[in-house]
This record gives structure tokens, C-alpha cells and sequence, in this order.
């Protein structure tokens, strides 16, 4: 979905503005502002929320956005498949 596009890709990188982040997840400009738009609403439940001043990123304090991504991840994949290409599971569990 475009919304898990768009908290997956920002966990990984800011982007200097909303049209670079629409590009990245291929979603039109009107469609990212809506999108995080919902987002938002959805996300100050956690006390999070996506920043679109000087960068567009998830803000908010780093328990938080811990707990959020975890719960995001095991959720989407089910505990089945590491979704990190950067960095290998049992680099972090050894």
C-alpha cells in the first residue's frame, strides 16, 4: 500500500521535499499529501508524526518510533521474512 511505502522509505531516509518522495514511492504529488495527510492523523495516536518542513521525515522520540516500527514490521511480514537488505539478521542477533 502507498502508506506502508511511504513509513517504510522514510525509516530508511529524509528526503528534501514531498515531489522527491513521491518519485521514490511513485505516488502523484496530490496523492503524497493526502497520504500523509491520513498518515498523520493515524500516527499522532503514537505521538509520531511525519515532518514536511525543511526535510519530510517521521518525527517524534525514539522509543516511540521504535515500538511503531517494530509492531509496523512484524505485522507486515509476519516474523516470516528479514526485510533489511542493509544489514543481515544474524549480524544483529549474534
Amino acid at each position: 500500500s502507498p502508506k506502508f511505502q511511504i513509513l517504510e522509505t522514510l525509516l530508511l531516509a529524509s528526503f528534501p521535499n514531498l515531489q522527491a518522495l513521491a518519485k521514490k514511492v511513485h505516488v502523484s504529488y496530490s496523492g503524497i499529501k493526502k497520504e500523509i495527510k491520513e498518515l498523520n492523523e493515524e500516527l499522532s495516536e503514537r505521538n509520531l508524526y511525519i515532518s514536511t518542513g525543511n526535510q519530510v521525515e517521521i518525527m517524534g522520540d525514539e522509543f516511540s518510533l521504535r515500538i511503531f516500527y517494530t509492531f509496523l514490521f512484524l505485522v507486515a511480514y509476519s516474523g516470516d521474512r528479514w526485510p533489511f537488505s542493509f544489514v543481515r539478521y544474524d549480524e544483529i542477533t549474534d
